[in-house]
């Protein structure tokens, strides 16, 4: 049986003779599932180079002085690379939390540095957070439980998931606005006007399985209801989230409007609707990673969404999940 590296790499949607770089968030020890997926890409005539963040000597370095990972890819293959894999066994921005103060400032130039040097128009990002007691922390699943669920969704049937990706964002590029009905009373309206149908069977997350858009962003009105999320150690159920002209301006518990608040101010700005399409996920878990592809639900985000095709940014973006919306286009 192909393990979910090898499954993953043969269906990304990557162009043969793309400049690759893999960035490994984990740990020296890890280094050859680094090494084995590059591998696999360089089979499929690839140019690969790699970069191995080991979270330890990250900061250690970070301590030092300014970081610079110019001593693993030389800076002419980092700004020509037109593709760009993330393997995460850790959150790469979790480790802001980790970093001493006295080192903190030097960490988040070069986090924001290096993710203006591997981002733009031309670029496309991948990100894959593999199984790992890390993540599955993050997630507040167990290491068991979250392993089950990411090996069902990525052995998914990939060309059917893309054929109902693109049926979907034919039908729906038609209409300029939905309205989405979550619970029994929490009515949301969004305007798509102008904005492109992106989707996710293999170009962006894994696992996969998603449509999704960036609404105006003056445009979101009314109440949502999320059924669960995952919110700072906490399970959460029925999150309800009240919008004005496209800004949170309230929410059900209230922390979370305020801890999205503490981010920055474009942390409340609406960001995304999505479309869930994978039918390998059968129950929301609170970890939106798995809970917006399944297929059947629904998701709205706050935060950044200018990497595809808004124009909000932001150091923050949350998805909320909704299993069984009524949505109507028109």
């Amino acid at each position: 049986m192909k393990t979910y590296l090898e499954i993953i790499a043969e269906n990304m949607r990557i162009p043969k003779n793309s400049n690759v770089i893999v960035q490994f968030w984990g740990e020296n020890k890890d280094k050859e599932a680094l090494l084995s997926f590059s591998e696999v890409l360089k089979q499929n005539h690839m140019s690969v180079s790699s970069i191995m963040f080991d979270k330890n000597e990250m900061l250690k370095k970070c301590e030092e002085g300014p970081y610079s990972i110019f001593d693993q890819i030389t800076e002419e293959e980092l700004f020509h690379a037109n593709i760009v894999i993330d393997l995460c066994t850790y959150s790469p921005t979790g480790l802001v939390a980790l970093t001493h103060e006295k080192s903190r400032s030097n960490f988040i130039q070069f986090m924001r540095n290096h993710f203006n040097a591997i981002t733009g128009p031309e670029k496309m990002m991948i990100q894959i957070r593999m199984p790992s007691f890390e993540n599955a922390s993050e997630s507040g699943l167990s290491f068991e439980k979250y392993s089950r669920i990411y090996d069902k969704m990525i052995r998914v049937y990939y060309d059917e998931m893309r054929k109902r990706c693109k049926t979907l964002i034919e039908e729906y590029s038609a209409h300029k606005k939905v309205t989405i009905i979550t619970g029994e009373q929490h009515v949301l309206t969004l305007d798509l006007t102008n904005r492109k149908w992106f989707q996710d069977s293999g170009e962006g997350d894994f696992p996969a399985g998603e449509i999704y858009i960036a609404p105006l962003e003056n445009s979101a009105n009314g109440s949502y209801k999320a059924d669960f999320i995952f919110w700072e150690g906490e399970h959460i159920k029925d999150v309800v989230l009240k919008f004005e002209n496209g800004k949170l301006v309230d929410s059900k518990p209230l922390h979370i409007l305020e801890g999205l608040k503490k981010a920055d101010a474009n942390a409340i700005v609406i960001a995304e609707f999505g479309l869930g399409v994978n039918p390998q996920i059968f129950e929301l878990t609170g970890y939106s990673l798995f809970d917006e592809k399944m297929a059947g639900s629904c998701h709205i985000a706050v935060g950044m969404n200018h990497l595809f095709g808004g124009e909000n940014k932001s150091v923050a973006h949350v998805d909320f999940v909704s299993a069984r919306p009524q949505i109507t286009f028109s």
